[in-house]
């Protein structure tokens, strides 16, 4: 074990170097809910808050091979994916870590793009993204993703559909209905609804990567998916509303 009492999540992702988003707004994030954060980077990238302009990936073996090492030293039951090259790496991956353990849990963060609108990968196009489902803990997509992610045009379609495989959170922060309103979709087919508390949010870089990793660290805390789906869009809100800037504080 790592810190006193603390227990440990990893978490796997690109690398932004202003550290809104991506490996080091994972790190941030759990060590801020008093989880202690291993971490692998899936890739480098150049960008900031305001701007992307390239991306090198980290060869799938060498990323096998840091798992590999970490787990011999640390114990880890939850994983958060954010970015990683391709639906095919990412599938390589899972099946990877549930031969070194069939327990651990994997929350996906689907990226197929950055928040500065630079295009990852199609999602859709890939056709094991079933399997890639259900070697899933929980997916947190926010609406485009999710209108990606299935056979249907509507995100919250998608979501009921994705659910038959993996827990589903739907966020709900592109919506131009409902902007804030999240919805939780179980496997055993229940679902539960998400309205933000805290008005006058300011958008941010890396709020996707900040909630899913909210979300880990309460579930490793031990904490129910509903009750660590709370406390994550609670956590959430107040790094939105932190300042007026695109670069969120952290703060439980």
């Amino acid at each position: 074990m790592s810190g006193k009492n603390r227990k440990i999540a990893l978490c796997i992702a690109g690398f932004d170097p202003s550290g809104g988003a991506g490996i080091l707004a994972d790190v941030k994030t759990l060590e801020s809910n008093k989880i202690t954060a291993i971490g692998i980077i899936s890739s480098n990238t150049l960008q900031h808050d305001l701007s992307f302009d390239s991306v090198e990936w980290i060869p799938l073996e060498a990323l096998k091979n840091q798992i590999n090492f970490l787990y011999k030293r640390f114990e880890f039951e939850y994983v958060k994916i954010g970015l990683i090259q391709s639906m095919e790496v990412l599938l390589a991956l899972q099946e990877f870590l549930l031969a070194i353990n069939k327990n651990i849990k994997v929350i996906l963060d689907p990226i197929g793009a950055s928040g500065t609108g630079h295009i990852f990968h199609a999602m859709k196009e890939f056709p094991q993204i079933e399997n890639i489902l259900r070697n899933a803990f929980i997916i947190t997509p926010n609406i485009p993703e999710a209108e990606s992610l299935g056979p249907h045009l509507a995100a919250e379609e998608n979501a009921v559909w994705m659910s038959q495989f993996c827990h589903v959170y739907l966020k709900g922060g592109h919506s131009s209905a409902r902007p804030g309103y999240d919805k939780l979709f179980l496997r055993n087919g229940k679902s539960f609804s998400f309205a933000s508390k805290i008005c006058d949010v300011a958008e941010k870089h890396g709020s996707g990567c900040v909630f899913s990793s909210a979300l880990t660290a309460n579930l490793v805390k031990g904490e129910t998916l509903h009750y660590s789906s709370l406390k994550a869009k609670g956590y959430t809100a107040r790094f939105l509303k932190s300042n007026s800037t695109r670069l969120g504080f952290h703060k439980l």
